[in-house]
């Protein structure tokens, strides 16, 4: 995986996706098709290094371009995986507020990386890959403000249960709407977050 995982932002995160379902359906074949999109789609956003030690000073002006962009490079780089939970928290908090394509992929794609991790030599290195590209999803989606989870949580009592959010989604024609239930749901059984049902229940406008 580590020779993927520097690309695993083409395609909106499709590829990666892709592979994650089939390894977690056990699907050979569909695995097999997912590594040739990944490679397709393969979008290579460069190596993750440390700046020099003159460029992580900061400056006494307001505004710097080369700091900041040092300091940009600072924060896509150090993102172990330990942090992929919070990455996570982000991720559905934000398709929450948003509802939008690039959000629900950004959601998607950290759980495609829980499930692959355990199949990566570097996990780290993976995550803060998906990490870069995160950021860079976020910013195409025009930085929306993240709402907190304690914000969510005021809608959780107007969320319907999973068991009726699965049968809404099951019973659409729209392949995003499948996914984002699916993938939501599979999270929430690892982090136990009710930013989950409410994004859901906010996609199908049910709340």
């Amino acid at each position: 995986m580590h020779e993927l995982a520097r690309g695993l932002g083409g395609g909106a995160f499709h590829a990666l996706i892709r592979v994650a379902y089939a390894i977690a359906d056990r699907d050979d074949v569909d695995l097999a098709a997912g590594l040739a999109y990944w490679r397709h789609a393969y979008l290579d956003l460069g190596e993750i290094s440390r700046p020099n030690v003159d460029e992580e000073a900061t400056g006494a002006t307001p505004f710097d371009v080369d700091d900041a962009l040092a300091n940009v490079r600072a924060i896509l780089r150090d993102v172990p995986a330990r942090e992929l939970p919070l990455i996570a928290s982000t991720a559905v908090r934000g398709f929450a507020a948003t509802r939008s394509f690039t959000m629900l992929h950004a959601m998607t794609a950290t759980h495609a990386i829980r499930v692959l991790l355990p199949y990566a030599s570097d996990a780290d290195t993976a995550v803060r890959y998906l990490w870069r590209a995160f950021v860079a999803a976020y910013t195409s989606a025009g930085l929306p403000e993240i709402p907190t989870e304690t914000a969510l949580l005021q809608h959780y009592a107007e969320a319907p249960t999973w068991e009726a959010l699965g049968v809404r989604a099951c019973s659409s024609d729209d392949e995003h709407v499948i996914k984002a239930a699916f993938t939501a749901r599979e999270e929430d059984r690892a982090y136990a977050s009710p930013s989950y049902r409410v994004a859901v229940a906010r996609y199908l406008k049910l709340i």
